[in-house]
């Protein structure tokens, strides 16, 4: 074949892709590659040092997932790798999250194991978009569907799990081709995946092996028959199945190169067990909370925050302050790969395809509109960066300890009311400027806690054995236990026991949950039609507010000295009771209604903050540099304010620097109880170093 006649069938490949789509084609065959050569060599693909997500903290995803604007032909037959390079370079981004494998199922790259958009046959936009992004110092990680293939799902109805692909089904064996193919042909930076989730609809022989690997039966054909537990135990198996084997399959390749998930996170009703096979936690709508919980609880290289676009400066500055690296994403054209260039288009954009609600107006932007928002962010934190890697919160010296086998003794196992009760607790303090620190209960017989002044357990349950020793230990040693409601009275595989775990060293016996307690009470006197609330001469907790309470445990003391009780109806029950143990003690509060009456406890016992802010509604976080020997205070807020930092937490001698450099003052003095820090001035954006 000639030249000419080679250039005249590439030439035609598009208008083909038409015609085939049109006739109901499900599928594209790849022309050989012929005399084109790759970009990257085996040799400096394997000699490339990945620039992975924990290096960086400025990222950006131009999502042209979908085909919205016509013909698969049409994919991105005008994108040009330099403009796109050119545009990450204008937001002041230093990573780049390239889909490889977007959800239409097509490859942006020459693939030799599925099928490639025409414009991609016979031009690497991947590779391309690589070797430009490189030039300006931007990192390229690669993105992969998972849940999602539209393609697929045409041609195998039958691995329909309810909405996504089965992760038991050959499907998963072409997701793993996909990763490995990336990373053998390409210098990419890390790896990601989209769409972790499972219904258990799938009857496929992996399905069916798999249950009978877990129970030693045949796949039921109907859930009924083996109950909702039996589905969700298999769904999560399925799912953590599914993360060990692309995590092995892309070490298995190259093991430098960090690789994270979308939904796998406290936020999604997923095994978080799974995280041990991932490099990097993510979430994909900011919470600054979610960061805090998994910087501790599920401790990685690092956190991605998305979204940061849509949340302000404040809460940006936020997430940075306690760990996180910063991602978003845009609908883009899938002719360019970009955003539409100015407001006008995307606004007829956006009203030809009924994208004008809230959401769906905030991920379709122009990319003048992204530039005015995220480039001037993003161009403070390449200045600030120093001084937000490696940090690590200053922690209260409170620990909360996590077991994910809590969320077995609710419906379906969603962990949602054991989230929303974490997440309050930890945002009220976060907004008083104190991080908590967040246990998974793994962790408790193999680390040191006697650094912790008290540990708590709201509404924790499913400990192991060994996990239960350990807070034994802890509390023989001298160590406080704050067990709240219904804590400890689950097994881990969900299952109510007759009593507490640790009913013994709480002084306690369970007796039963009172679901419509509705007790109330000030100290002062006692709320008609409500429970009378008793505090004992002693008792540390002395709740000057009211407290209002619709579900309590109530238990019989068989040990140690009720501090607070309730009485209604002529019986009485503690609300709060002590019990000691050895050196230490065990404390049980009987609900977690009252976030109030939890927060005063929790501060009792653990004793002095790391740090105090006045006023009151600033927020600055204390943050620990340790590889550099220094601490950060991150100020959310403009304005002066005065900040206490106790020296039993850090104890700094001199202020070594300031961001900016300009239109504020900082003044550091020695206090009795530590280091007292005066700021003033209107500038924003503000952090100040300490040695």
């Amino acid at each position: 074949m000639t030249p000419i006649s080679k250039l005249s069938i590439r030439a035609a490949l598009p208008m083909l892709f038409v015609f085939l789509a049109a006739a109901g084609a499900t599928a594209v065959e790849t022309p050989a590659e012929g005399d084109r050569k790759p970009l990257f060599t085996p040799e400096e693909v394997r000699a490339y040092v990945p620039k992975g997500p924990s290096q960086r903290y400025r990222y950006f995803c131009s999502d042209y997932n979908q085909v919205y604007d016509g013909p698969a032909a049409h994919f991105l037959t005008k994108a040009d790798p330099v403009e796109y390079a050119e545009f990450l370079a204008k937001l002041r981004a230093d990573a780049a999250l390239i889909l490889a494998v977007p959800t239409e199922g097509y490859c942006v790259y020459p693939s030799e194991i599925g099928p490639v958009y025409p414009s991609c046959v016979n031009r690497d936009f991947l590779g391309l978009t690589i070797r430009e992004l490189r030039k300006r110092d931007i990192a390229a990680f690669a993105y992969v569907t998972l849940g999602w293939n539209t393609r697929y799902a045409r041609e195998h109805p039958e691995f329909d799990d309810g909405g996504t692909l089965c992760f038991c089904s050959p499907y998963m064996d072409l997701i793993i081709a996909y990763s490995q193919e990336i990373l053998r042909k390409y210098p990419v930076d890390g790896l990601r995946w989209d769409i972790l989730w499972q219904s258990g609809r799938c009857r496929c022989d992996g399905c069916k092996k798999l249950y009978r690997d877990m129970f030693a039966e045949e796949l039921p054909k109907d859930w009924n028959a083996a109950g909702w537990k039996r589905r969700e135990r298999f769904k999560e198996e399925k799912v953590a199945q599914a993360v060990r084997r692309l995590h092995d399959a892309c070490k298995a390749v190259k093991p430098s190169v960090e690789i994270w998930h979308n939904q796998l996170n406290i936020d999604n009703d997923v095994p978080l067990s799974a995280m041990t096979y991932v490099d990097m936690a993510y979430i994909e709508w900011a919470d600054p909370w979610g960061l805090l919980f998994h910087n501790s609880a599920t401790p990685k290289n690092g956190f991605i925050v998305g979204k940061l676009e849509n949340l302000g400066f404040r809460t940006m500055r936020l997430c940075l302050a306690l760990g996180g690296h910063g991602y978003t994403y845009i609908k883009a054209r899938h002719e360019t790969a970009l955003p539409p260039v100015s407001e006008e288009e995307a606004d007829q954009w956006r009203r030809q395809r009924g994208w004008t609600d809230g959401l769906a107006r905030g991920n379709a932007r122009s990319r003048a509109e992204t530039i005015d928002r995220l480039a001037p962010f993003y161009e403070m934190v390449s200045k600030a960066q120093p001084y937000y890697e490696d940090g690590r919160p200053v922690y209260h010296g409170v620990g909360v300890v996590f077991c994910d086998a809590t969320r077995y003794k609710y419906p379906n196992f969603s962990r949602a009311r054991y989230t929303s009760l974490l997440k309050t607790l930890g945002n009220a303090y976060l907004k008083q400027s104190l991080a908590l620190e967040y246990l998974s209960s793994y962790m408790l017989p193999e680390r040191d806690l006697s650094r912790y002044r008290v540990l708590v357990l709201p509404e924790t349950s499913g400990l192991k054995p060994k996990e239960l020793d350990a807070l034994r230990a802890y509390m023989r040693a001298g160590g406080k236990l704050l067990v709240v409601g219904d804590a400890l009275r689950h097994d881990e595989q969900g299952e109510p026991m007759p009593d507490f775990a640790l009913a013994d060293e709480m002084g306690i016996r369970f007796s039963e949950i009172a679901v419509d307690f509705n007790a109330g009470g000030r100290l002062s006197g006692r709320n008609e039609n409500a429970a009378e609330i008793r505090v004992a001469d002693g008792s540390p907790v002395r709740p000057s507010f009211a407290i209002s309470i619709k579900q309590a445990v109530t238990a019989k003391p068989t040990a140690g000295t009720t501090l607070i009780e309730m009485r209604r109806g002529g019986k009485s029950c503690p609300l709060l009771h002590v019990n000691a143990l050895g050196k230490g003690q065990a404390y049980y509060l009987a609900s977690s209604d009252s976030l109030g009456l939890l927060q005063e406890t929790i501060d009792a016992l653990a004793g002095a903050r790391p740090v105090t802010v006045a006023p009151a509604d600033k927020q600055v976080i204390l943050t620990r540099q340790e590889k550099r020997n220094r601490w950060i205070l991150h100020f959310m807020d403009a304005g002066n304010c005065t900040v206490e930092i106790n020296r039993d937490f850090a104890a700094p001698a001199k202020i070594a620097g300031q961001y900016p450099a300009q239109r504020w003052t900082a003044k550091l003095e020695k206090t009795d109880a530590g280091t007292r820090i005066t700021v003033g001035g209107d500038a924003g954006n503000r952090l100040l170093v300490l040695q």
